[in-house]
């Protein structure tokens, strides 16, 4: 075989590997995303939304936007707990949110008014 064809072939095998690439890795991670209202319905802006992966230890951390909606993107699979605060409000938390790949978990809140106790 000359150096030619030779190189012609190798050049051929290279537009066939390039035409029938791979396709790329599948996703591996997951979001949280929801909302963040008072009893009344009304939204609650500026709400601490922190995000506990149960597994690791590792937080992230976002605040809800002026409509009390909130979003948190590449987050490892795995099982979580959301703790949501806001002045004024009671704070609570979901626990045992199971994210799963490729897959945005919705997950509401509805803060009751923190009691307040007044001493004179």
């Amino acid at each position: 075989m000359t150096f030619r064809r030779s190189f012609h072939i190798l050049l051929g095998i290279l537009a066939l590997a390039l035409a029938f690439q791979l396709p790329a890795p599948a996703q591996s991670t997951s979001a949280i995303q929801g909302t963040v209202m008072d009893k009344t319905g009304a939204s609650v802006p500026s709400a601490s939304v922190v995000i506990h992966n149960e597994a690791t230890g590792e937080e992230r951390s976002t605040s809800t936007d002026q409509s009390g909606l909130y979003l948190v993107p590449a987050l490892p699979v795995g099982r979580y707990r959301v703790r949501v605060t806001a002045s004024g409000l009671q704070s609570t938390t979901a626990s045992n949110l199971v994210l799963e790949v490729g897959r945005t978990s919705q997950q509401n809140f509805t803060l009751d008014v923190a009691s307040t106790i007044l001493t004179v």
